[in-house]
Order: C-alpha cells, then structure tokens, then sequence
C-alpha cells in the first residue's frame, strides 16, 4: 500500500518502509484519494505493486483546429492579394524567384497570424525539442472554396490558398525548396508538386502498389546534399473511398521493438539496394550502401528505402551479413505493424520529420472522375536557404 501510494504521487524513488497509518496520512495530506490506500490484504501477504499499463505509442501528433478559428480567413486572403492576383496565384519559382520570395513571405506572415497559438508552438518544437513527435497531422485548414478536378497532369491547377499554407508553414519551419531537375517543369517551377493517382505508371504516383517503406531522398544513399529535414503533404481533395492512408512510424517506435542483436547487426554492416532486370536478370546497384542505424540509443536515425516497382525491373535490399540483412527486413516489418494511419482529407496537412521517421503509402483504386486524392507536397531546410 505504501509503495502503491507513493508511486500514485509520481515522486517515489528506491525503497520506503513506513507505517500504514502514516503511509495513509502521507497520502491524503498530499491530495490522494484514500482508496489509492485502501486494500483488502490477506494476513502474512505483501502488497504487490502493479506495473503501470503503457499506452501505445503514437508517430503522429494530431492537432485539429476550430473552424471558428478562420472566420474571415477567405475574405481577409482575398483582400491581401487584391490587385495582384497574377503575381499571386501563378507564381513560379525558376521563371520568378523574387516574385517567388514575396509570396513565400506573404504566406508566412499570413499563417503565422491565423494558426493557433498550439499548433504554432508544435511546429516549432518540431526540430527542437527532442520528444517532439515524428509528424504532425493538423486537421481543418481552410483551403480554396473551388477545387477543381483532380489533374491528370501536374500543374494542371493552380491552388493558391493551398499553396499558400504550404509555402507559410513551410518557411515557419526553415525554407521551401525544390530540386533542380524534379518536377521543375511545372507550372510553380518544383517549389510546389501536385500528387494525384496516375494508374499505368511507374514512381509513386502509381496508385495500385504499395509504397513501402522510407525517408525522402536520404543523403547515406545518394550521396546529395538534397536530403530535406522535412516535407509537407496537403490535401486538396482527399480518397472518397478512404483507402489511401500515409502510414508514418517513429525511428523510435523501430528501434525499441528490435532485438538488441539486431540493432547491432544493422549498426555493424551496411545494406543496400539492387535493381533486378526482368528481362535479363541482370543486377544493378541503386545508389551507395547505407548502415539503416545511425545516431544515439534515444534519437537513432532509421533509414529505409524502396524503389516503386516498374515494369522492367524490381527491387531488392540486401547485405553481405545475413544477420544484417535479416534485421533490416524485420525492421521494416515492425514498421509496418506499429505505424499510425493517416487518411489525409481535404483541408489536413501532414508534416513529416523525415530525419525522425520512415513513411509508407497503402494501395488504392482510384476513380479517374476527377474526384481522386490530390495532394500537395514541398520540401523543408532547416538550416537555411538550400
């Protein structure tokens, strides 16, 4: 009993033997409830100490904003960009990039004034704070009143409330930014990318396999210095079906269900990814081999990686050590049961610490009517300009 209610104060340390009756007085002068004390004990025995029920750990922390929040978001948007709405609505980032940086600072300015003052602060915990979660999922952003149809080309629309929240909380946490060469040619120039089902294609817009799962562009294996500390996901429109789901899943979550044996195989030998050619068998290396732990015991860095499936190939990782090759596959396996599921809708917005986590993406079938998942997805450096 004693033992019970000292813990009950969260405070208690190594051992404490004291009386009932003051172990009783200690407690409720201390504001807990008295049937925190009280039990029924049979003569001789020793009151047993229950260990406390872990709650599940989650990768993703969920922050849903009152709609009462943005009364007056649109006509205040509206009014901030009277006169210019070219400038505005149809910038791009290689053809403008001061016109570009005008409006980044102007969505800047304007989500900093309208988020809550909670989903502010977790935003800017997130790189910070080492308990800061692994992703934020923020629930009822106002967005553009009309949508139009899911795009079967990128760029095909443009969203300027869309992406104007994406730009604001991106420059909150460090710096937008786009590759040269990655979907530069549409219309924002590769700041901005739009990700919507493109059935019968390779690369992840290809809806019918799954994405397994992985960082973005991670350095360990192209040896780039492209690797972004975060990336953001918005949806326009989400799945109507709802079959589409981001599943994100802490480094943490995977290094604790591991085997000890195993965090040290994957720390003691690299793996790596090779091609196979369908036609030929013939093998290929993709990128540099990687160690899949990296970092300290309480903030490991887990790098997993996948190459969509295509037509003319498949992928494979593999090692040299078995038992590194064992692990890794494991890993991924404890990933995927312990990950949380996210069903982005219209008006959320997932903000992955891509150094913090892997990510997944589940198959779906989609309509092809234009009412499809469409996303909206940019990259964040936070060390500076990039």
């Amino acid at each position: 009993a004693t033992a019970a209610a000292a813990a009950a104060l969260g405070g208690w340390r190594g051992s404490l033997v004291v009386s009932r009756r003051k172990s009783r007085r200690f407690a409720v002068g201390k504001g807990v409830h008295r049937r925190c004390i009280r039990c029924r004990m049979a003569p001789g025995t020793r009151a047993q100490v229950q260990e406390p029920v872990t709650k599940r750990q989650e990768s993703v922390q969920r922050l849903s904003i009152d709609p009462e929040t943005f009364c007056g978001f649109q006509s205040d948007f509206l009014a901030s960009t009277a006169g210019r709405e070219e400038e505005e609505f149809l910038w791009n980032a290689l053809q403008d990039p001061v016109q570009t940086e005008e409006v980044v600072c102007k969505s800047y300015k304007r989500a900093v004034s309208w988020l809550p003052q909670n989903v502010l602060n977790a935003l800017l915990r997130l790189f910070v704070d080492p308990k800061a979660p692994a992703a934020l999922l923020i629930s009822g952003l106002p967005i553009d009143p009309e949508v139009p149809p899911t795009p079967k080309l990128p760029g095909d629309y443009r969203l300027p409330i869309c992406e104007s929240w994406l730009l604001g909380i991106g420059r909150i946490l460090g710096v937008p930014y786009g590759m040269l060469g990655f979907y530069t040619s549409n219309a924002r120039g590769g700041l901005i990318r739009d990700l919507a089902p493109k059935p019968g294609l390779g690369g992840i817009t290809n809806p019918s396999i799954l994405l397994d799962f992985h960082r973005d562009v991670p350095a360990s294996i192209n040896a780039a210095n492209t690797e972004p500390d975060a990336f953001l996901l918005l949806a326009a429109r989400g799945d109507p079906l709802h079959r589409a789901r981001t599943l994100v899943c802490s480094n943490r979550i995977i290094y604790h269900h591991l085997a000890p044996s195993e965090r040290t195989a994957l720390r003691r030998s690299k793996v790596k990814v090779e091609c196979v050619r369908h036609s030929s068998g013939g093998v290929s290396p993709y990128g540099f081999p990687f160690y899949a732990i990296e970092g300290p015991d309480d903030d490991p860095k887990v790098t997993f990686f996948y190459v969509p499936e295509h037509s003319d190939f498949s992928h494979r990782v593999v090692s040299e050590d078995l038992e590194t090759e064992a692990a890794y596959h494991r890993a991924v396996a404890i990933a995927s049961e312990f990950c949380d599921s996210v069903d982005l809708q219209a008006g959320e917005l997932l903000v992955v610490n891509n150094a913090r986590c892997n990510h997944a993406r589940t198959p779906f079938e989609p309509q092809c009517d234009g009412s499809d998942r469409w996303l909206l997805k940019t990259f964040v450096h936070a060390g500076g300009w990039r």
